[in-house]
């Protein structure tokens, strides 16, 4: 419920409008916004999760400790590849693996979505890792090899 109505306000009031209510700056309440929206999706996905422990914890650690309990589930794969963009996680041989996991649950348009927001959020920031360029050859020559 917090993360619609944080919605609706981002999109009926202006930016200054939502500063001259919340009293700080309208950056931080999107912050507080996205936490929510996580909270809300580990609700959902029962990830127990406590708001003052997840706003305060390491993101890249939250998502590699959720990754080698959840791989193998689509969702929790998505949840934690967004959580990585959303907090710029550069850690390539993490990376590495969820491209190749988001592939291998043929999660094709979900990994279409990641590769460009990583591209445009993180792509100068990733550390060069063969696993990384790996991945990516594997993405690039696999439609290629499909209709041989």
């Amino acid at each position: 419920a917090k993360c619609r109505a944080l919605a609706v306000l981002f999109r009926i009031a202006s930016q200054e409008e939502v500063e001259l209510a919340y009293g700080n700056t309208a950056g931080e309440l999107r912050q507080i916004w996205k936490m929510y929206h996580y909270m809300d999706k580990f609700e959902r996905l029962r990830v127990p999760q406590d708001f003052k422990r997840f706003y305060q914890c390491h993101k890249g650690g939250l998502a590699i400790s959720l990754w080698r309990q959840h791989q193998g589930d689509p969702q929790i794969v998505q949840v934690v590849a967004a959580l990585c963009l959303d907090f710029a996680v550069t850690d390539s041989k993490f990376w590495a693996s969820i491209l190749s996991s988001l592939r291998s649950l043929h999660l094709h348009s979900f990994l279409r979505d990641v590769l460009v927001a990583l591209h445009e959020r993180l792509g100068a920031d990733l550390p060069h890792e063969p696993s990384l360029s790996e991945a990516f050859a594997v993405l690039l020559t696999e439609p290629g090899e499909a209709l041989r």
